[in-house]
């Protein structure tokens, strides 16, 4: 059996590292206005327009009622998107977020579980010695899965986090029988629908980024990238990041009073302030308990929803940036994935 031609080889390597290679920039028409300025700076010059002109006409919608932040606003967008490079850069930035849900600061497993182990020893003993037993291990595994997630990823330490509590609470029913104690801790149980509601809440800018929605692929898989990204561009600035926006001024207040905030129902000309923070430090006394036998305060998955819908609202405009980018033929911006679907319903 004699040896492979030289030849045959560099051809093949040639195909392999042709087919690999980043698509190139397409250059055809990019001297016309369109070819200089991304879509997301239309759409806002279209909004500057409707805006002066409801202005003149007269009406009760905020289109004609404009603040002058949202004026400056909208000027900022039209400026930014002249500017590709610094386009791209913001969409990185906002990815980076949806990366970090995943692998948080990039530690490795072995010592982010050391480190996520001497958390939880720490703080149940301190907890334990300051108030009971059941504090100590909820609090304990509560810091320990703040640190693990940061360490290493929110989405990945809280799905082990579901599966540990989930297994406590199985084996604590069993154990209890041989030591004659009761050992189910309800807190526990509490907490691990808490985490379980997390996953989502952290992980959901991650599923945009990564396309992880619902499609009827068998129709969608067939249209052109181009296609594709007018498609996606156009719902989401006409429907996805107004609804968002409306969802960020509902929750956002909501956050707040979850946290402890006060409100006022009957602002004076004296005291036109709208509410307050409780006094003192110890704001968790303040916040909504569940109502199971755990009682654990809700505040903190409560406003968890205002921060998940954050991260909703900017990956959306991230991906907005990169269909901009297809849409103008700049696919070598934005890092716009082959969308090759499989053939399926959802």
């Amino acid at each position: 059996m004699g040896l492979t031609n030289p030849v045959d080889v560099e051809e093949v390597l040639e195909s392999i590292t042709a087919s690999t290679e980043k698509r190139p920039r397409v250059t055809e028409g990019l001297d016309s206005i369109w070819g200089k300025i991304h879509p997301l700076g239309v759409v806002a010059l279209a909004i500057i327009v409707l805006g002066v002109l409801f202005s003149i006409v007269g009406t009760d919608l905020l289109i004609g009622n404009f603040a002058w932040w949202h004026w400056v606003g909208l000027a900022a967008i039209v400026a930014v998107s002249t500017q590709f490079a610094v386009l791209d850069a913001i969409r990185a930035a906002i990815e980076m977020l949806a990366e970090f849900a995943i692998s948080g600061i990039g530690v490795s497993v072995v010592p982010g579980a050391i480190a996520s182990l001497v958390t939880f020893i720490a703080s149940a003993i301190g907890f334990t010695l300051a108030y009971d037993i059941e504090i100590g291990i909820t609090a304990g595994f509560g810091f320990a899965t703040l640190v693990g997630s940061i360490l290493m990823g929110p989405v990945w330490v809280l799905t082990w986090s579901v599966f540990l509590l989930a297994l406590y609470s199985s084996l604590s029913r069993y154990i209890a029988r041989f030591v004659e104690r009761d050992l189910i801790i309800s807190q526990v149980s509490a907490m691990s629908w808490q985490v379980f509601a997390l996953i989502g809440l952290v992980g959901i800018g991650y599923g945009v980024r990564e396309g992880i929605n619902p499609r009827i692929d068998f129709w969608w898989a067939e249209f052109s990238n181009k296609k594709k990204a007018l498609l996606d561009f156009s719902l989401h600035v006409t429907l996805f990041i107004p609804f968002l926006i409306v969802a960020l001024r509902i929750f956002q207040p909501y956050a707040k009073v979850s946290l402890g905030w006060k409100r006022n129902f009957n602002p004076t000309p004296e005291n036109p302030i709208d509410g307050q923070w409780p006094s003192g430090w110890r704001v968790w006394e303040t916040w909504e308990q569940q109502g199971d036998a755990g009682q654990l305060p809700t505040g903190p998955i409560q406003a968890m929803i205002f921060v998940a819908v954050c991260l909703f609202f900017l990956q959306i405009v991230a991906d907005a940036i990169k269909h901009g980018f297809t849409l103008i033929d700049r696919e070598d911006l934005g890092q716009v994935p082959e969308q090759d679907a499989p053939i399926r319903v959802e």
